[in-house]
């Protein structure tokens, strides 16, 4: 009998090829897919962290005009993303990112150069979120926001500081980092407490705070018009009777500018030629500690001079600037870790 290789045989082998090539076609895309999620949460998480810091510091957001997003396109399942905001006629109201206001960082998504109008990153003004409009698709989910999946994938951890609790009485700081920007404290008080008094105590001085709200079985107090640090005491009667005080205090606002000393213009004559330079005598701040020295070889104006050095300038790492022979000014900024700064300018 003649061998040779039969329909059947042949059929297999095909069948076995095909299920090779779904197999390989699958994971290269689901690779595809994985390596987009982790580049778009990357990305994202950095943007997100900062605008958290630049809000926390300024009590503001960086952003600029104001963006009417339309979720009319939006998937039911990626509609999920946007839950928290408030909408109007499947639309919501979010803010462009200022780049400029965040050290003008690099991005490979939200782009607003590629003149696409979606292409852009949005903060919401509601709940803080970054957004970027035009989204990413990866699989079958368009991801707008940093979703609980992403925040996985690249094990980020929310900065939210969580309330701080005393016998079911909840303190929530605005920012418990440094700042130079009045502090607002959310204050949680259970409504099973009788005789409650809230009282600021600021600059030694103790005033009753009587506004609140009620929110289903607590009484909500936001203090927001204290300058500076101050003591919050709550006191209230408890379930058995008994008579309590509960207590917080805020100890990280810092609205002093550090100080800077800076000598006159030194020459060092040498055998291997003149030098000249000048010299930080002293730097201190006594309290949220120094955060940077930066200079630059020319008269940088002051009502420009906040806002140049937080993106530009040379680090200074030593005490000595040298002054080269083009130096007709050095400007000098100092800047503390609650964002007060000062200045000193000299024409060599």
């Amino acid at each position: 009998m003649k061998k040779g290789v039969t329909f059947l045989t042949v059929a297999v082998a095909v069948v076995i090829m095909m299920i090779f090539a779904t197999t390989a076609t699958v994971a290269i895309v689901n690779v595809a897919n994985d390596s987009t999620k982790t580049k778009f949460a990357t990305e994202i998480a950095y943007v997100q962290e900062a605008v958290d810091n630049y809000y926390n510091k300024n009590n503001e957001y960086p952003v600029s005009e104001s963006v009417t997003v339309d979720l009319k396109d939006v998937k039911a399942n990626d509609l999920v993303q946007f839950a928290n905001e408030d909408k109007v006629n499947n639309t919501v109201l979010m803010y462009e990112l200022d780049y400029s206001l965040i050290g003008n960082i690099e991005t490979t998504y939200g782009n607003p150069t590629n003149n696409t109008s979606n292409d852009i990153y949005a903060v919401s003004k509601k709940t803080g979120m970054v957004y970027y409009l035009k989204g990413v698709k990866a699989g079958n989910t368009t991801y707008f926001t940093l979703t609980d999946d992403l925040k996985k994938r690249i094990n980020y951890v929310d900065k939210d500081e969580s309330a701080i609790i005393k016998d079911s009485i909840s303190f929530k700081p605005s920012t418990t980092e440094w700042t130079n920007k009045n502090i607002v404290t959310t204050v949680k008080v259970p409504d099973k407490y009788t005789d409650v008094v809230v009282t600021i105590i600021n600059n030694g001085v103790s005033s009753p705070f009587t506004t609140s709200t009620y929110v289903g079985d607590y009484y909500e107090y936001k203090i927001d018009n204290v300058a500076g640090n101050y003591t919050i005491n709550v006191a209230y009667q408890n379930t058995n009777g008994e008579t309590l005080t509960q207590s917080y205090s805020l100890s990280n606002f810092d609205n002093e500018a550090p100080t800077l000393k800076v000598s006159d213009k030194i020459e060092l004559n040498s055998s291997e030629g003149n030098y000249s330079y000048v010299k930080i005598d002293s730097k201190n701040d006594n309290l949220s500690g120094i955060k940077c020295i930066k200079y630059e070889r020319e008269n940088i104006d002051d009502s420009d001079i906040e806002t140049y050095f937080k993106t530009n300038g040379i680090e200074l790492n030593e005490d000595i600037i040298e002054i080269k022979d083009s130096t007709e000014y050095l400007t000098i900024y100092i800047e503390d870790n609650a964002g007060n700064f000062a200045r000193a300018q000299i024409k060599v």
